[in-house]
């Protein structure tokens, strides 16, 4: 995409080049033919009579006056027409490049967030079960219910883990600051993107390939979920979006979200 737009610039830029050109050129046959029309029929020979010089000056100024006139502002014009056209080029692309800084930023913000997380309060050590990234493995089986009896007798329901399985309000707010951040760069992407005529579907993918299967598993869950609360409309609209060609990224054996 990059190598494609610096090809129209030189492009454009090649243009302007001939343009002044050709300019130029019009100009000097334009000198040439004034002067061979006004020797062949006054004279060929030079005169020594500053008369002669003079009524000579009149005539080729009189004559290119207009003409040099008309190219020179014709010249101007094209100028700053290619300066404004630069102008527009290069402030998009200071934006263009504040919307890549700003994406990879908030990328990497993304990874912070994932690793502050913590789940699964166990009671007598003070501490949580699930930490960072693995914290997913553990929402996606309360949304799904999918416990095993390994798990049952890891989570000891009753003695050790506090607020066991939590429900999904429970889980949006344990992960709304997450749910938040995903919600802002994927409006970073839809808002830049057709703006400034990105490839928005380069940075789609980019985005959904730093997810994690178990972490989409627990976003394409709320995406689905059918609550009342109208908070998380602009992060279903969003993520809706997001995965309409990933369909290859998400689980088939997943029950759907209900409310």
């Amino acid at each position: 995409m990059n190598s494609l737009k610096s090809l129209l610039l030189a492009i454009k830029k090649r243009i302007f080049e001939i343009l002044l050109f050709l300019v130029m050129i019009i100009i000097f046959v334009s000198v040439i033919i004034i002067i061979y029309e006004y020797v062949s029929i006054f004279s060929t020979n030079l005169s020594h009579n500053n008369s002669d010089w003079g009524t000579f000056g009149d005539y080729i100024g009189g004559i290119l006056n207009p003409f040099l006139s008309f190219f020179a502002f014709l010249a101007l014009l094209i100028t700053i027409c290619y300066q404004r056209k630069e102008i527009r080029d290069n402030r998009r692309e200071i934006r263009i490049q504040e919307f890549r800084s700003d994406f990879f930023s908030m990328i990497n913000y993304y990874y912070k967030i994932i690793e502050s997380l913590r789940c699964a309060f166990i009671r007598t050590t003070g501490s949580y079960l699930h930490k960072g990234h693995d914290c997913f493995y553990y929402y996606r089986k309360c949304l799904y219910n999918n416990f095993t009896t390994e798990d049952d007798a890891l989570y000891n329901f009753k003695y050790t883990i506090d607020n066991h399985p939590p429900d999904i309000n429970g889980i949006w707010k344990e992960l709304d600051n997450y749910f938040n951040h995903i919600t802002n760069i994927m409006e970073l992407i839809e808002h830049y993107c057709i703006k400034y005529t990105i490839d928005k579907n380069y940075y789609r993918s980019f985005f959904i390939n730093q997810i994690s299967r178990e972490e989409l598993s627990v976003l394409r869950y709320f995406a689905k979920y059918k609550d009342v609360d109208l908070r998380h409309t602009k992060y279903k609209t969003y993520f809706k979006n997001l995965i309409n060609d990933t369909n290859s990224f998400i689980e088939k054996s997943e029950p759907t979200a209900t409310n």
